[in-house]
C-alpha cells in the first residue's frame, strides 16, 4: 500500500462533500446534502468491501441521496491510486459487480489517480465475444492535470484545492528536500490564511503534514520558519512537532521495556512521551500569548493525559485570556 493512500482515506471520511464537489460537480448538485451521507466500508462484512483482488482492497464507500425523482439511493466508491497499475480497470469492474449484488441499487465508481506519469489512463474494462459484449467506464480525477493550476486551487474555499497541491508536492519532492521544505511552507502559509472551522483546519493540517513529511533535523527550521510567517499560536497545530514527543515516547518506552521487561513500560514510555512534549508546547505557547504562566498551570500539567493537553492547545487559537484555554 503506497504511505498516501490512508491520508486519502481520511480525507474522503472528513472532506466528503468537499470531495465530491471538487471532483464530481454534477454529482453535488444532485446529492440531498439535508439526508445523511453513511460511510459503509466499516459496517460491511470484510468479504462484501475488503475482499482482496490481488493484493489490493477497495478504498471508500459512501451511501448518499439524491434529489431527483423519488430520493434515490445511490452508493459512491472511491478508490485512491498512487501508482501506474494496468489492473485497476479490472479491480474498479469486480468491486463495482460486488457492491451491485449486495445493494441491487446504482453503484458510481471514482478512481482518484495520484500517480506522477501525466500520460497513464486507465482504460475502460471490457471484452466481447459471439455477440456479448461488455464495457465498463468509470469516472477518473487525475491529480497531475493540476500541476499548473496552483494559483486556482490556492484561491479556492474547498480545501481539496490545498489538498491537491500538497499531494503533488508530496510526490514531486521526495529526492529534494529543499524545494520540499519551501512547498510545504507555501501550502501551510496558504492555509492559515483561510478561515476553515478548527475541525476542517486540523484536519488538512494532518494531512499536510503526512504526505510532505521531513528529516526529523528540519522540524526546528521549518517551526521557526513558519513562526515567522503566521505567529507561534497557530504553529501550535503542527502535527510534525508532535511527531518529536513521538519520538521521545518511543525512545523512552523501549528503555523502560528493556530494564522491566514487559511491554506495558514501552506503551507507559511512548505515553509519556507524547505528554511531556505536548505540554512543553502548550507552555511555550501560553507565555508568548498570556505572559509568565502562574503555577496553577503547571499543576494542571503534572497530572493530564495527552488528550487534554491537545484540547487545550485548540483553545488556545480562540481564548481571549489564559482562564478560557483551561475552563
Amino acid at each position: 500500500m503506497s504511505e498516501f493512500d490512508n491520508p486519502w482515506k481520511h480525507v474522503a471520511e472528513d472532506f466528503f462533500p468537499e470531495l465530491v464537489a471538487f471532483f464530481m460537480p454534477d454529482a453535488y448538485r444532485e446529492i440531498d446534502w439535508e439526508k445523511p451521507v453513511e460511510s459503509l466500508d466499516k459496517d460491511l462484512p470484510k468479504e462484501e468491501v475488503n475482499d482482496a483482488v490481488g493484493d489490493r482492497r477497495a478504498d471508500k464507500l459512501f451511501r448518499v441521496v439524491t434529489t431527483d425523482g423519488d430520493a434515490q439511493l445511490v452508493y459512491l466508491h472511491i478508490e485512491f491510486q498512487n501508482e501506474v497499475d494496468e489492473a485497476l480497470s479490472e479491480r474498479m469492474y469486480i468491486y463495482n459487480c460486488r457492491f451491485f449484488n449486495k445493494f441491487r441499487a446504482p453503484i458510481v465508481s471514482l478512481a482518484i489517480l495520484g500517480d506522477t506519469n501525466p500520460d497513464w489512463r486507465p482504460e475502460p474494462f471490457g471484452f466481447g465475444k459471439w455477440g456479448s459484449i461488455l464495457n465498463f467506464e468509470f469516472r477518473i480525477a487525475k491529480l497531475m492535470d493540476y500541476i499548473a493550476a496552483r494559483e486556482a486551487l490556492e484561491s479556492k474555499e474547498n480545501v481539496i484545492g490545498l489538498i491537491v497541491l500538497a499531494h503533488l508536492a508530496g510526490k514531486l519532492t521526495r529526492n529534494r528536500l529543499d524545494q520540499r521544505f519551501q512547498e510545504k511552507l507555501a501550502i501551510l502559509k496558504v492555509l492559515f490564511a483561510k478561515e476553515f472551522d478548527l475541525k476542517r483546519f486540523d484536519r488538512a493540517i494532518k494531512f499536510i503534514d503526512s504526505v510532505i513529511d521531513l528529516p526529523n533535523e528540519m522540524d526546528e527550521p521549518f517551526r521557526e520558519a513558519l513562526q515567522e510567517s503566521v505567529g507561534e499560536e497557530k504553529v501550535a497545530y503542527l502535527t510534525s512537532f508532535e511527531r518529536v514527543a513521538k519520538e521521545e515516547g518511543r525512545v523512552a518506552g523501549r528503555e523502560e521495556g528493556r530494564v522491566a521487561g514487559r511491554e506495558e513500560g514501552r506503551v507507559a514510555g511512548r505515553e509519556e512521551g507524547r505528554v511531556e512534549g505536548a505540554s512543553q508546547m502548550l507552555l511555550r505557547i501560553l507565555e508568548r500569548k498570556f505572559g509568565t504562566n502562574p503555577p496553577w498551570v503547571y499543576e494542571k500539567m503534572k497530572t493530564a493525559k495527552n488528550a487534554q493537553v491537545m484540547m487545550w492547545v485548540d483553545k488556545v487559537l480562540t481564548a481571549d485570556k489564559l482562564a478560557d484555554v483551561f475552563a
